[in-house]
């Protein structure tokens, strides 16, 4: 275990198997290195370049990418008594000209906007303890708990309690005071004491189980009297220092991983090495140790075992790059993964029917950025990131044919503008997902080129549409990010019904350029993914302005945020949040019951997290009117026409007439495409559609207008009153859509987040609805509340009908 001085430490366990140790597994996992030789603990010295928060961050991923089961922690506490990862209580004076943490409030830490180079962990925020806790838990890792006299212990023990960490949590501390409060707290909590004086062992027996006391002794002589009276104790000391003539403990860092140092303590006899080097130690003395400190442990003996494979299911961004940065992951291995599971499950298995077409060249892309990363690290914020894309986006190379026989075999000569975004960022398009054919409905997934997507939920439900084959494929991590279009519904339905979160931005924001296009009045594209984070990172890529989309031009001017800076996990707290029930009341189809009770919980434990909630929060529409007899602005006539007349000989058809005249689509769009072609629809500077800018800025000032005089954040209700419908059922225009009316017509944004289930399985959401440009705080609220509920959960891979 780490002291002040020390920038390496091993720790020994002489003859004791430390089965007195209070948990039976812990004790027996202690047991199992003993034998085994094989332990490795991540102590967290960083480098000089690098402030002390990121150093400890930066460690701390790396090391659990490593795979090392222990990790050593500090905790400070700030100004304000918010509990923080931070080293050794400072922040590098360099790179932000402050002191100690106590004398910073959280807020002001957060100003810090501490950068990284790889851009990997935790945005650009100081991380708060009880997320560090949880990432530990999700890892299964153990810790060893820094507490810094600084540091509010009852905080700290609260913390530990709140995430279910009391088992593997050893609490350090340096003065038997610190030991008998921790001690007074929770005297379940393992700890471990700076012993200096064989009196000090008396004073610690009187107030502590010996048997719940490790003792460190700064010394590996077993003859020494400290040593003695420890072991007389019964107290199992843990002691510093190597012993090798001469030899300095600076000179054990090893950052550079000699795997002769490590299999020399190995071979010694070291039983646990505390290191910066992890991952290098990790190489060095092989993989075996995960049989003791696994799951599932293997015969004592047994030799090293093979690296565990990384999991991709519900795998996170910044996870794939922390295992790629510990050399524990390859690009080309995790696609291989992702493929591996679009082939087993989408026309094998549950058949969800969501993939169109996968990248040929998927694995080729992925091996050469893996040539790249071997050169320079992580190419871009989405470096190798798998993304699966609506076959409504130009896409070089791959089909794009907008869920239409009648437009198979167009192959675009560019990429949609987000798809060259994302792969600038170093994302690969996987795969081009199944929709509604020409992205008509919003209800279910179903077109002439594939047929229907299920939900992998429920197999005999549908996804919600049009980006259903999206939702279905990133819920059913087919890959680790998606991309859909939103008209009325089209990314925010589906990532309700398939558990995701979804971004549908203020008009302008994102570039429609290479979308084909169902309303140019209402369109919007943009990320689906399972976590606001990863969310976050796709969209932080794709915003901005672009000459091929003359939308975007009511961005210029506005300075890009770092979105990442939303991701806080207080967020709610004196948030005003409105519930908006004119989106979701309706006389026609009362809301499910089910979904009311959900959404009821929802709105307390957004109470919870801090949120005031204004309800009913109502928006005053009774003004706001369409013009009469000015015609039809644009539309899907107008829109497609103009979109395929500009593809030349590329596409097989040139107009809705062609369309019709071919027959190549799903029977139940043609009511859809026979109004359509009868529609004389006007172009952009025509009254009507003066008048139809009229009333969306008329109805846009009066949600600002309700907001301001309520003082509020944001808007809430449920994406859907009722859950996923059976696929084929009679009623599917009785589905529930509350999405079609408030951000279409405003062109303001919203984010769909999971809210819970619904009959056991299925999935719905929750619509967090804002005024223009105002991501940033809905990303702030979204992410809150799901780190508050965390609802995300994957399909049980064999989802049942019901």
């Amino acid at each position: 275990m780490r002291r002040l001085a020390a920038t390496l430490l091993v720790l020994t366990l002489g003859g004791c198997a430390l089965k007195t140790l209070p948990s039976p597994d812990l004790g027996a996992r202690f047991d199992c290195l003993r034998e085994r030789n094989l332990a490795l603990v991540a102590a967290h010295r960083g480098q000089p370049d690098r402030s002390a928060a990121e150093n400890a961050m930066s460690s701390f991923i790396t090391s659990l990418a490593a795979g090392v089961p222990f990790l050593e922690v500090d905790v400070a506490t700030t100004k304000d008594g918010v509990l923080v990862l931070m080293h050794d209580d400072t922040v590098d004076r360099t790179t932000t000209g402050t002191g100690l943490v106590a004398d910073r409030t959280w807020a002001e830490l957060q100003a810090l906007r501490i950068k990284r180079p790889d851009g990997t962990v935790l945005g650009d925020r100081v991380p708060r303890f009880s997320d560090v806790l949880e990432w530990g838990r999700q890892a299964g890792a153990h810790f060893e708990l820094d507490v810094k006299r600084t540091t509010r212990f009852g905080d700290v023990v609260s913390a530990v309690h709140a995430a279910h960490m009391q088992d593997r949590v050893i609490v350090v501390t340096y003065s038997m005071t610190d030991a008998k409060t921790v001690h007074a707290l929770d005297p379940r909590l393992m700890m471990s004491v700076t012993m200096e004086k064989p009196e000090d062992i008396a004073a610690a027996r009187q107030v502590i189980d010996p048997l719940r006391l490790l003792g460190w002794t700064g010394t590996s002589d077993p003859k020494s009297r400290l040593f003695s009276a420890l072991r007389d104790a019964g107290i199992e000391p843990i002691f510093g220092t190597l012993g090798r003539p001469g030899q300095r403990l600076d000179d054990l860092y090893l950052a550079d991983g000699n795997p002769s140092e490590y299999l020399d303590l190995v071979r010694a006899g070291v039983v646990m090495i505390a290191s910066d080097a992890a991952v290098a130690a990790q190489r060095a003395i092989g993989t075996g140790y995960r049989s003791c400190l696994g799951d599932g442990a293997g015969p004592a003996g047994a030799g090293p075992q093979p690296p565990v494979t990384f999991q991709v299911e519900e795998a996170t961004i910044a996870q794939v790059h922390a295992a790629m940065t510990a050399k524990q992951l390859t690009c080309r291995d995790l696609v291989g993964q992702y493929l591996t599971r679009i082939q087993a499950s989408d026309t094998q298995g549950p058949a969800l029917n969501a993939i169109v077409q996968i990248n040929p060249d998927a694995l080729k892309e992925a091996e050469a950025l893996d040539r790249r990363f071997a050169k320079g690290g992580l190419t871009g914020p989405l470096h190798c990131v798998p993304a699966i894309v609506k076959d409504n986006f130009e896409t070089v190379g791959l089909q794009s044919a907008d869920g239409s026989l009648s437009l198979e075999g167009f192959v675009s000569n560019k990429d949609a503008f987000l798809v060259k975004r994302i792969k600038a960022a170093g994302a690969i398009v996987i795969a081009k997902s199944n929709m509604a054919e020409f992205a008509f409905s919003p209800l279910e997934t179903v077109n002439s080129i594939l047929g229907t997507t299920k939900n992998p939920y429920a197999l005999d439900r549908v996804p919600a549409g049009s980006s259903g084959g999206t939702a279905a494929a990133v819920a059913s991590n087919f890959g680790l990010v998606g991309l859909g279009s939103d008209t009325g519904n089209s990314i925010r339905g589906p990532s309700s019904h398939n558990a995701l979160v979804g971004i549908r931005s203020t008009m302008g924001l994102t570039s429609r350029a290479g979308v084909v296009p169902l309303s140019y009045l209402a369109d919007v594209a943009g990320p689906m993914t399972r976590t606001v984070a990863d969310a976050v990172a796709v969209f932080q890529v794709i915003v901005g302005e672009d000459p091929d989309d003359p939308m975007t031009a009511r961005s210029h001017g506005r300075e890009v945020p770092n979105y990442a800076a939303s991701l806080v996990r207080d967020g709610l707290k004196g948030a005003r949040i409105g519930v908006l029930r004119q989106a979701y009341e309706r006389a026609t189809l009362p809301v499910d019951e089910e979904i009311a009770k959900v959404f009821a919980k929802a709105i307390d434990d957004l109470k919870a997290a801090g949120a005031d909630i204004i309800d009913p929060a109502p928006v005053d529409l009774s003004g706001v009117r369409r013009a009469q007899g000015s015609g039809t602005c644009r539309g899907f006539k107008f829109d497609i026409n103009e979109y395929l007349a500009k593809q030349g000989d590329r596409v097989p058809v040139h107009n809705i007439d062609e369309i019709l005249a071919s027959g190549k689509f799903h029977n139940s769009v043609r009511a859809r495409l026979e109004q359509a072609q009868r529609s004389t629809p006007q172009g952009p500077e025509s009254d009507a559609c003066h008048a139809d800018a009229a009333y969306r800025e008329a109805f846009g000032a009066a949600v600002v207008k309700a907001m301001d005089g309520l003082k509020l954040e944001a808007f809430i209700y449920p994406t859907w009153s009722q859950p996923p419908q059976l696929i084929g059922a009679a009623d599917q225009q009785q589905a529930g859509d509350n999405s079609q009316v408030f951000a279409p017509t405003s062109g303001f944004p919203a984010i769909n987040v999971p809210m819970g289930y619904t009959r056991g399985t299925l999935p719905i959401g929750m619509t967090i609805f804002g005024r223009a440009w105002s991501e940033a705080t809905l990303i702030e609220l979204a992410y809150a509340y799901e780190q508050a509920t965390r609802h995300r959960r994957p399909p049980a891979r064999d989802a049942s009908t019901r």
